[in-house]
């Protein structure tokens, strides 16, 4: 079955008189809605973050209090967090844009955006929501280039903590049991 998404979307721009407020453009989509309901067109919004906070708890909670201290972009969270609530089978999905004026806020670490109405629960992992980054292109999108050689890749497998030791509520990853996976799906592709 499909999931189907209420979606809130959040594009910053820089605000260049006053560094570190952003101007803040909300839509909401309902589920299954063709179109996307204007909030607001430019609602101003804070973001200060310490770069030297090493505990991702105070950082989520920073970033989560700068940019829901707007009430708009906090209305906005609770309705559209309301409209998947409603619908059976419906996920919250809130989707991040920074504009090119904004671009100090491509370092920002948005994985770490919470809801402070519940509990600072991480958007990006919540049981019923999920967080998207919007970059827009660079360059223009063409037909893709052929490969010059065979394709390679990376693959990274680890159990995730803060430097304070703290797992952010992660279940723990079998390393060995995905590093065998890995190597077997490899090994596949190497003899067909």
């Amino acid at each position: 079955m499909p999931v189907a998404y209420s979606t809130l979307e959040m594009e910053f721009s820089a605000r260049p008189e006053t560094p570190g407020t952003y101007s803040l453009r909300i839509e909401i989509r309902a589920p299954g809605a063709g179109y996307a309901e204007l909030i607001s067109d430019g609602t101003d919004c804070t973001v200060r973050l310490d770069p030297t906070t090493f505990s991702a708890r105070t950082y989520g909670r920073d970033l989560s209090d700068g940019v829901f201290a707007a009430r708009l972009a906090q209305e906005a969270l609770v309705r559209a967090r309301a409209l998947a609530e409603a619908n059976p089978g419906c996920m919250l999905c809130v989707r991040v844009a920074v504009t090119a004026s904004a671009s100090e806020l491509n370092a920002v670490r948005w994985e770490m955006l919470a809801d402070p109405r519940h509990n600072y629960e991480l958007l990006a992992r919540g049981r019923n929501s999920s967080l998207a980054r919007y970059c827009s292109p660079r360059w223009g999108t063409g037909p893709p280039e052929p490969l010059a050689s065979r394709l390679r890749s990376v693959a990274l497998v680890a159990n995730p903590q803060t430097l304070d030791g703290d797992s952010l509520g992660l279940p723990p990853i079998n390393v060995a049991r995905e590093i065998s996976l890995l190597n077997a799906r490899r090994s596949e592709e190497h003899t067909s």
